[in-house]
């Protein structure tokens, strides 16, 4: 969700560049651990104009066990 706020997106706004529905944007959020093709990770951190570590990290254990 940090990521998604820093870009300036509500959950929608990224569902629809991503081509996702705003409930799985809402379970990555909440902490479910998606599985990315190597061109949706890419995409995923183009839009979010984040670092590859950043996104990593976002989605660590230790992130997603404390949402």
């Amino acid at each position: 969700m940090e990521l998604r706020k820093r870009a300036g997106f509500t959950q929608q706004q990224l569902a629809s560049e991503l081509g996702k529905s705003v409930s799985t944007i809402a379970k990555w959020e909440a902490g479910r651990v998606p599985s990315w093709t190597p061109q949706e990770f890419s995409l995923i951190r183009t839009v979010l104009q984040c670092t590859y570590e950043e996104l990593v990290e976002a989605f660590s254990p230790s992130k997603t066990e404390s949402v």
